[in-house]
């Protein structure tokens, strides 16, 4: 296993978080990539 860390923008944590409430039952790169979207979708509008 190869552990990495990264730093998220404010915004796209919270989005993350909100996901996780949301659906904790979903795999974690779904939620990820789904908040991925909706974050750099908010960004270029």
């Amino acid at each position: 296993m190869i552990a990495t860390e990264i730093e998220l923008p404010e915004p796209l944590f919270r989005r993350l978080q909100a996901l996780l409430d949301l659906y904790p039952n979903e795999s974690i790169d779904s939620l990820f990539t789904r908040a991925i979207e909706a974050y750099l979708t908010q960004q270029l509008t």
